[in-house]
């Protein structure tokens, strides 16, 4: 796992309480972390900070621009 779910609902300015979109926030950090395994073959963990950051702004985006 690159990021967590608290994290990206504190990167997306979230309350931590705010559940209503629990799971289409943990199923955009899924897509984007496939989205990076995909794009390289390499698997990322915490560690990288660039891959941590490409995972937020991934989720980021796909989450402020779902219609």
């Amino acid at each position: 796992m690159i990021i967590t779910l608290a994290e990206v609902k504190q990167y997306l300015r979230l309350e931590a309480d705010f559940l209503d979109e629990d799971v289409l926030i943990q199923t955009l950090i899924d897509a984007a972390e496939a989205y990076l395994l995909n794009a390289t073959g390499q698997l990322f963990d915490e560690a990288n900070h660039l891959a941590q950051l490409l995972c937020f702004v991934l989720g980021a985006d796909w989450y402020e621009h779902r219609e």
